[in-house]
C-alpha cells in the first residue's frame, strides 16, 4: 500500500523513491485506478 507520494528516510511506502528518481507505479495505472474508484455522484 502506498500511503504517501514519496519515501522518507526510514519508510519505503511512497509512490516514488526518497530521491524521487524512480516512480514505483505506472502513472497511467494510477489514473485508471483513480477513475475506477472515484466516480462522480
Amino acid at each position: 500500500i502506498y500511503t504517501q507520494t514519496t519515501d522518507v528516510e526510514i519508510e519505503v511506502n511512497g509512490m516514488m523513491t526518497y530521491d524521487r528518481a524512480v516512480i514505483k507505479m505506472d502513472p497511467k495505472e494510477v489514473v485508471r485506478i483513480k477513475k475506477d474508484i472515484c466516480r462522480p455522484l
